[in-house]
């Protein structure tokens, strides 16, 4: 009763003293993290499932992927694939392969969701639930990313014609609208999409309104009504920045701006860093600097070095990694959920321990460097007076700075570049050559062979 009446302070309570009373079967934790979920009390689900994430109670697939599911759900996208990398065993459930086709989804692995929603809605008896018809539109999402734009068109019109439920009804209605931008098809998304935002009220302010607001005010854009057109659009932005916005969505927006001519050169080079730093994704602007020549910290995120006050490092600190990327984030922050995954992508059994690694990188960054950070909302914003004394390199040159600009070179001068001892410019050079970057070619002498641009 407390978890449907949505009572989370009450709910959360009971839920623990009902878990300590009780045996820890399988089927038990299962069910405290369905109320944790419903109560959208993610971490509370989370530190309940990895507590037995390496038990024998894991054996059972379900554990890896709720935990896949609220990490999911938290935004820690990088955890999240891990522990769906971990389910060795086919999952064979229809709950189970829905759950799984949506954290796909989230994480950004569209042909593994596509495939896992094909086998949802396949293996679904009832066809006429809100399941199967939230499902069909799983499915037509997947499609839409894989670029599959009229197969995604269909699914969703079929759940407009046939959902005998209205909210779905209208989710298909916002889901067409989009995939009909997305073909270029601007006149028939707008006229669609104008219709599925009248049924909004003025005063709503959740995430459905503020996606058809942001694909109508596109299409707008896109037919050259640009007044009507940036008026939708910033309202989206406007919503979708009073629920926090992520930094996922941030450059989606910008990359909309972008495709109509109306986002600065600065910004869209930021986002296209973003997008590689953060995600992973291939870049293909060459080098990239942000910041003044001037700049106190020079970060080069390709090459894992930095400079600091003239002096040159082949080591990047974790503290100067985050410090590059919120400089690159500025005023739309930078979430704890990504800071981990992109510093420990390793430790996600650490994931409650992580906070406090960040706020000890935190103190190091303001005592050491001077440098000031702020912590809103599990969100860490760069103080804008800093922004100046950062500039960050980018570019798909992964070798060492020393080495980009040189086609031959002493191993005395790495000694006096780096300012290391004998023995480390040892270790560096035969890093180098095991890496194909360099040839020895006599007694201390090397030549620089090719650029590299993939670890």
């Amino acid at each position: 009763m407390l978890v449907t009446q949505r009572k989370r302070v009450s709910a959360r309570r009971e839920i623990a003293k009902w878990l300590r009373k009780g045996n820890k079967s399988s089927e038990r934790i299962f069910q405290v993290c369905l109320w944790y979920r419903r109560l959208s009390l993610y971490r509370e689900g989370l530190r309940v499932l990895l507590r037995y994430a390496n038990s024998e109670l894991a054996k059972d697939y379900r554990v890896q992927l709720w935990i896949a599911d609220f990490f999911n759900s938290l935004g820690a996208n990088h955890f999240a694939k891990v522990f769906l990398e971990r389910i060795k065993t086919d999952i064979s459930e229809t709950i189970d392969l829905d759950l799984a086709a949506g954290i796909y989804l989230g994480i950004g692995e569209n042909q593994s969701a596509e495939v896992l929603f094909r086998r949802t809605l396949d293996s679904s008896k009832d066809r006429q639930n809100h399941f199967y018809f939230m499902a069909k539109l799983g499915y037509s999402d997947s499609l839409c990313r894989l670029d599959r734009l009229k197969d995604a068109l269909s699914e969703a019109q079929f759940v407009l014609k046939n959902a005998p439920f209205e909210l779905v009804k209208s989710i298909a209605k916002s889901a067409m609208g989009e995939y009909l931008a997305r073909a270029g098809r601007f006149a028939e998304a707008c006229d669609i999409l104008a219709t599925a935002e009248q049924e909004f009220s003025r005063t709503d302010q959740s995430y459905d309104r503020a996606l058809v607001l942001k694909w109508l005010g596109y299409s707008y854009l896109r037919l050259g009504k640009n007044k009507i057109g940036l008026k939708h659009f910033n309202k989206a932005m406007a919503i979708v920045l009073e629920l926090d916005m992520g930094l996922d969505q941030w450059i989606e927006f910008m990359d909309l701006l972008n495709r109509v001519g109306m986002l600065e050169s600065e910004v869209h080079k930021r986002t296209e860093v973003l997008q590689s730093a953060v995600y992973g994704r291939p870049f293909t602007m060459g080098n990239v600097v942000f910041g003044k020549p001037t700049a106190k910290f020079k970060v080069f995120l390709d090459s894992k070095e930095f400079t600091f006050k003239a002096n040159h490092s082949s080591v990047l600190p974790k503290e100067l990694e985050l410090l590059a990327l919120l400089r690159l984030c500025q005023e739309q922050g930078l979430s704890f959920e990504i800071v981990k995954g992109r510093l420990w992508p390793d430790e996600a059994l650490s994931y409650f321990y992580l906070d406090q690694r960040i706020y000890l990188l935190l103190n190091r960054l303001r005592h050491h460097y001077h440098i000031k950070v702020s912590a809103k909302k599990k969100k860490l914003y760069l103080f804008s007076s800093d922004w100046r004394k950062v500039a960050v390199h980018f570019s798909q040159d992964l070798r060492p700075r020393f080495l980009k600009n040189r086609t031959e070179f002493s191993s005395q001068e790495v000694s006096n570049f780096y300012r290391i001892q004998q023995n480390q410019r040892a270790n560096y050079l035969k890093s180098w050559i095991a890496r194909g970057w360099i040839n020895k070619v006599g007694r201390g002498q090397y030549t620089v062979k090719r650029l590299v641009t993939s670890a």
